[in-house]
């Protein structure tokens, strides 16, 4: 009996996990989530509204992250202008001018993708605001209304034709499941795009079912004619009219757009191969046209995604183990080694690790020592800024992230700058007073 009810549990588990697979299907690898989400035309635009949200999103998103950044080399700075020790006063300021170095490298890196980004939204937009058009002028219906007129050998007729309102399509502006779930969107998960033809949007080979209504005369009556169609079917893409259809009418009462199946589930690949989303291709040039190709939609794409990726921002190292890897930092320090030393060559392998193992030694391998160095032990310091009875004060941490940052560093550089000038007067009196006793001597 325990057997059985074992037996009885494990095929009831079997099923739910069947069944759970079956609700939730795992993203294809080749257009990911959202792109598995896309089954029509009005999806395929709700996708890409939702890329060039996510493109933006990641966008502002890496902005944000380099304020942290700005507000470390302005720690560093005040750390630097506060450190009277000449040594000290160059290892805070090589960390100040690493940290905005890094910041200005990051917003360059930014402006690159906020122009590829931006690029690619309008493609994009133009493309929704196509697809949704079509799709719109797809469902619209048509009937004859005025007076018909007949040709001067009864050959020919005309009638107006006018636009019967259909219900407005695509109104569902966020990618869903067939369940309604909202369907998240990366610029990342995909290695191909959903992307239909141009000629959906042309309406190429799109048709509509018409229906002719007949009459026994000039005017619509409440009961149809019977004798003005042959029922014999055609077949050479004609309506045949009956013989007794003399002097009677008929117009066109009714379209029935056909229903237009979903092209763009081939996809189109993102990158230069089919096997991944990068690199992108190596070569391409945008159609200079309202309506971008597939193509044009997939290279932007990914020369988005590229420069996002490209964008985001690194960590600044955190120890002289790190800092000691980074080619930038080794340029910094080297030249601020020209207050008391002579500088490496770092392009010499020799003079690369002497340089590197000096990095180490002065900021701590390990990252614990290094925090509480540079980061809590100068971050408690207190600066005093302004002058007057009640002048302003601040501890380095406070002051960071405040606009009043920069007036105590412009208080720290003047007194520095006091301090100097001090220096270079009794430099020039002491050689002044050198000259003179020299002047004496000869005398």
């Amino acid at each position: 009996m325990t057997q059985l009810k074992f037996l009885l549990h494990a095929v009831v588990a079997t099923v739910a996990s069947v069944a759970a697979l079956m609700t939730h299907a795992v993203p294809s690898a080749e257009f990911g989530p959202a792109g598995d989400a896309v089954t029509d035309r009005c999806k395929e635009a709700a996708f890409f509204k939702a890329a060039a949200e996510a493109a933006e999103n990641e966008l502002q998103q890496i902005r944000q992250a380099v304020t942290p950044i700005r507000q470390q080399a302005v720690f560093w700075s005040l750390g630097a202008e506060n450190e009277p020790e000449v040594q000290e006063n160059a290892r805070l300021r090589a960390l100040a001018d690493y940290a905005g170095d890094h910041a200005a490298a990051a917003e360059g890196a930014i402006t690159a993708a906020e122009q590829k980004v931006s690029h690619y939204q309008a493609l994009i937009n133009r493309w929704i605001g196509a697809l949704v058009t079509a799709e719109n002028a797809a469902a619209l219906t048509f009937k004859t209304t005025g007076k018909g007129t007949g040709g001067s050998s009864d050959s020919t007729a005309t009638a107006k034709m006018e636009l019967r309102a259909a219900v407005e399509q695509c109104t569902t502006i966020e990618l869903k499941t067939a369940n309604g779930e909202k369907v998240e969107v990366s610029m990342h998960d995909a290695k191909k795009l959903k992307i239909s033809p141009k000629s959906v949007i042309t309406l190429t080979g799109h048709s509509h079912t018409a229906t002719f209504t007949a009459y026994n005369g000039d005017a619509a009556s409440p009961t149809p004619q019977n004798t003005v169609f042959d029922t014999t079917p055609p077949t050479n893409n004609v309506i045949m009219l009956a013989g007794s259809a003399t002097s009677k009418s008929f117009h066109l009462t009714a379209t029935k757009p056909e229903t237009r199946p979903y092209s763009g589930t081939a996809g189109t690949t993102i990158g230069a191969t089919p096997a991944a989303a990068f690199p992108c291709r190596p070569t391409h040039t945008y159609a200079e046209k309202f309506l971008p190709t597939a193509d044009d939609i997939a290279h932007a794409h990914c020369e988005a995604a590229r420069a996002i990726e490209d964008a985001k921002i690194r960590p600044l190292p955190n120890g002289g183990a790190e800092l000691a890897e980074s080619t930038r930092f080794l340029a910094i320090a080297n030249n601020l080694r020209a207050v008391s030393d002579t500088r490496y060559n770092p392009d010499k392998a020799d003079e690369r690790a002497k340089l590197q193992h000096l990095i180490k030694t002065a900021y701590g391998e390990q990252a614990n020592a290094f925090e509480s160095k540079y980061k809590t032990n100068v971050g408690k310091e207190i600066i005093t800024y302004e002058t007057g009875s009640n002048p302003d004060k601040g501890s380095i941490n406070d002051l960071e992230s405040k606009p009043e940052s920069i007036l105590a560093l412009s208080f720290l550089q003047g007194k520095n700058l006091m301090q100097k000038q001090n220096q270079n007067e009794d430099l020039v009196a002491k050689k002044k007073g050198r000259t003179c006793l020299h002047r004496q001597v000869k005398r």
